[in-house]
């Protein structure tokens, strides 16, 4: 190679190295919602910490009226630990994370040691203790608390439902019985004795030298574990009251102060100094300025309307704090009180749980979540791609939604359809409503109509020129239609097995053009132009050439092992929302090779997505909601 062609290559290289070429990629910019069960609460000197789905939440001092800042999780956090401002989570799914709170740039997680089922931890002094369904008890040096190492495992006799800590000293409570643990020289745990109740143990708590077992009689016993003498002391409870959970602030090496919650819904305060144990009277619950506080203990239509005070607390666990209080129900959230007022908890706010994301669209600078049994919620975007949930609709079960001009049409489940006047997003306005025999699930809009799935029963079309009047055009029955598109002529619908079928539209009627059969389970289209993409479940993308709608031709496929459950197309790239896969970018430009672009796994069932010139918005379930930039 001469000199003169070796330079001109080297100047070649310079020039196209100074262009910003970077990798296709879905960079994520943000996730938030916390959804399904809560799990547990923590008390750290930063806040109350909350445990569910996959993520957690921390309540600051200051916070109320359901504030709170979202620590997203790669795994579904089911024990909470703490030392200081340091978090550890049991979380199903991912394993040991480490959570520091007091990161100046924001709540951060610092490690993880990998175990796919993690469900209890409990740190004692220097070490931490996790259970592992298939690993067993696992012990850790915790001397850097942001980077626990291993020291050793060892089988459990069973599965525990609690870990706590008395003096130092682990224990282990299962369903019969509590198993008291100590460190042996080599650091490996061993059994140290069992305490025996007599009966099932449905909750429990430790704190200031002494652990507190609930019994399947609703009874309170209290062991001091450290010493010899096993047998423990039975608390009196008002009445024929039932305790069903406990909770204890440990403020002295010999003593503390904690909650006992009540099958009534009542609380009582307690103190106690070794295991004589003073209980107090039961404390009544202020809602002022809060006129609409569900109650899980009562029917699902009640609520407190304007009510100033009540001795009854919702939810079917508590976790105490320093001057706060949680309730918490597996179906409905979280309740937080405030109790620096003695004998006085005031309710600071209400975090629900029971969403799932199920699909989304993005309008106007705001987004539109059907967020599944909590209806549904609009978010203001940031420019940062991060969201402020601002508004809420409570519904029946918001499936899907569709926004035209200043109107949301909403897909409600068995609850027909339904329509929003969002000209203010942050207080949408009811309007109108439409029966259907159906499960609404999917809905798509062109012009004054609504196109609508209706799952196992078949499709619909709605005229919603008035959207406080909507009016029935056309119903007919398929197998199962869980995917919808429209444009001015014509509308597609998946068939289920029985392929994907094409219709011309003129207002009236609609007209079979074609029907495409393919060998998947059929869940969703998306029509642009000349090309109609499909999701063909477990075989992937399918692209069809619809020139002539009356003779569709598949022009390429692309498989992933996943059905995609939506999908949406911008700009030569297609995205999906795949149940078992997550969010996949398919680079579509050249409709005869489509490929995988980039792909980023989510924390559960992929559901919705829909992108925009901004971002690419994805409905995760119990995951949540993500934002990604998407760079090709």
């Amino acid at each position: 190679m001469s000199k003169a062609t070796t330079i001109s290559l080297i100047i070649i290289i310079v020039i196209i190295s100074s262009y910003n070429i970077e990798a296709t990629e879905l960079q994520l910019l943000s996730r938030s919602l916390l959804q399904k069960s809560p799990r547990d609460v923590a008390n750290t000197p930063r806040g109350l910490v909350l445990a569910t789905g996959g993520a957690l939440a921390l309540v600051g001092p200051g916070d109320s009226d359901g504030y709170y800042t979202f620590i997203p999780l790669d795994g579904e956090p089911y024990s909470l630990s703490t030392r200081g401002n340091i978090v550890y989570a049991a979380a199903m799914g991912k394993g040991l994370v480490t959570v520091d709170l007091g990161d100046p740039d924001g709540p951060a997680v610092k490690n993880t040691w990998a175990c796919d089922q993690a469900t209890q931890c409990c740190v004692s002094d220097e070490t931490l203790l996790l259970y592992d369904i298939k690993k067993g008890l696992v012990l850790f040096d915790i001397t850097d608390p942001l980077s626990p190492s291993f020291l050793s495992r060892v089988p459990a006799a069973g599965r525990p439902s609690d870990m706590v800590c008395v003096d130092n000293m682990p224990i282990i409570v299962y369903p019969d019985r509590a198993v008291r643990m100590k460190v042996d020289r080599e650091m490996t745990l061993i059994e140290d004795s069992t305490i025996d109740p007599g009966q099932p143990i449905i909750a429990s708590s430790a704190g200031g030298g002494v652990l507190f077992l609930i019994l399947a009689d609703g009874t309170v016993l209290a062991l001091a574990p450290a010493s010899p003498v096993t047998e423990g002391l039975t608390l009196d409870l008002p009445g024929s009251s039932k305790a069903i959970d406990i909770s204890v602030i440990d403020i002295s090496a010999s003593g503390g102060e904690g909650l006992i919650m009540l099958d009534s819904g009542a609380i009582l305060p307690f103190t106690f100094e070794g295991t004589r144990i003073d209980i107090g009277k039961k404390i009544t619950a202020g809602y002022a300025d809060h006129e609409d506080v569900p109650l899980v203990r009562m029917p699902l239509s009640s609520r407190l309307r304007g009510r100033k005070e009540s001795a009854r607390f919702p939810g079917t666990s508590l976790a105490a704090g320093s001057d706060r209080f949680v309730t918490f129900d597996p179906k409905e959230g979280f309740w937080i009180y405030d109790t620096r007022t003695p004998g006085n908890a005031e309710f600071n706010g209400f975090i629900g749980t029971k969403g799932y994301a199920i699909d989304l669209v993005a309008s106007k600078g705001y987004l539109y979540l059907a967020n599944g049994r909590d209806g549904v919620r609009t978010g203001k975007i940031r420019d940062d791609g991060s969201i402020d949930w601002c508004g809420h609709i409570q519904t029946h079960v918001a499936r899907d939604l569709a926004v035209s001009d200043n109107i949301l049409i909403l897909a409600d489940g068995g609850d027909g359809l339904k329509t929003y006047d969002i000209s203010d997003p942050r207080a949408p306005e009811y309007l109108g409503h439409m029966e259907s025999p159906f499960f609404l699930c999917s809905i798509v809009t062109s012009g004054d109509y609504a196109f609508v799935a209706g799952g196992l029963g078949g499709a619909e079309i709605v005229d919603i020129s008035d959207p406080r009047k909507p009016r029935l055009v056309w119903r007919d029955k398929f197998s199962e239609v869980r995917g919808i598109f429209a444009d001015e002529e014509r509308f597609y619908l998946s068939d289920g097995f029985a392929g994907f079928k094409i219709f011309e539209f003129d207002g009236k009627q609609p007209t079979l053009l074609a029907s495409i059969d393919t060998p998947g389970w059929n869940s969703d289209m998306f029509a642009d132009g000349r090309y109609l993409y499909m999701g063909e479940g477990g075989y992937g993308i399918a692209v069809v050439d619809i020139s002539d709608p009356s003779d569709p031709v598949i022009t390429g496929k692309v498989n992933f092992p996943s059905i995609a459950r939506e999908i949406h197309y911008l700009d030569g790239t297609l995205f999906t929302a795949s149940n078992k896969n997550g969010l996949n970018a398919i680079d579509v430009s050249d409709p005869r090779a489509p490929f995988v672009s980039a792909n980023f796994p989510s924390v559960d069932d992929g559901r919705g997505v829909f992108a925009d010139s901004r971002f690419v918005y994805f409905a995760s379930g119990a995951g949540g909601v993500y934002i990604f930039r998407y760079q090709k």
